[in-house]
């Protein structure tokens, strides 16, 4: 039968199988071909109202937001001493094209700093202020005008629990498709901590989130449910906890 079937992983090939059981994509492949009268009377049970009502909040809340997040890249000098291409995310919190990001995506000394809206334009940008201690960035589009914006929010009044929002460009995705990801979780947790990595070596207070955070996500926004801004997602992290931090 269809649940023996899913407990009984053992002859199934080894391309399958993670580190305890069958893989995502073979369970979802596998129901996605189950007889239609095992699965069909829970497939065609009516959403909830609530939960329908909080993902039309989210649908509502991603189409006002998600134009204020845009993909950034420039040319500066890596680590090591060559040039390197960075790329990564940013926040517009302004109409006249104020960015913010960190130096992850936009080092000191870069050129060649373009921003990558949704809607697939490509902006010239120049750098305005780098704050080496919170390895900050603010940069200002070129020419730019009545942008969409986020709003600034106090991150001291939130708390451990509280949902909220990563937006990112993980690999590149504004740049190839003019889309913006979003991930939701909660504020997982709040707590300084030291960085461990090679490329930020930021220490202080963070905002610790479950919401996804992939490469190309760094310099992005974390923002409360509302899209209201509370932080600045950075590469640095923790020896004991390996999630996203926002500083």
């Amino acid at each position: 039968g269809t649940l023996q079937l899913i407990r009984d992983t053992t002859s199934m090939p080894s391309s399958t199988h993670c580190a305890r059981g069958i893989s995502l994509p073979a369970l979802v492949l596998f129901l996605a071909g189950a007889p239609s009268d095992v699965f069909g009377a829970v497939a065609t049970q009516p959403v909830p109202p609530v939960l329908a009502k909080g993902e039309k909040v989210r649908v509502e809340i991603y189409k006002k937001i998600a134009p204020a997040v845009v993909g950034l890249s420039c040319k500066a000098q890596m680590p090591n001493g060559q040039p390197g291409q960075f790329y990564g995310t940013g926040a517009v919190i302004s109409p006249e094209g104020l960015v913010l990001t960190n130096i992850t995506v936009i080092p000191e000394g870069a050129s060649e700093v373009k921003v990558y809206f949704t809607d697939k334009k490509i902006m010239p940008a120049g750098i305005v202020k780098i704050d080496a201690p919170s390895e900050g960035v603010l940069i200002k589009v070129t020419g730019a005008a009545n942008l969409p914006y986020m709003k600034l929010a106090d991150s001291s009044k939130y708390e451990v629990g509280d949902p909220v929002y990563s937006w990112g460009n993980p690999h590149l995705t504004i740049q190839r498709d003019g889309v913006v990801s979003l991930s939701t979780g909660t504020l997982s947790g709040i707590y300084s901590v030291g960085s461990v990595d090679n490329q930020s070596r930021y220490v202080g207070p963070v905002l610790e989130t479950d919401a996804a955070v992939n490469p190309g996500s760094d310099g992005g926004p974390i923002t409360d449910s509302e899209g209201n801004l509370l932080g600045i997602m950075s590469l640095a992290f923790s020896q004991t906890r390996w999630l996203g931090l926002a500083i």
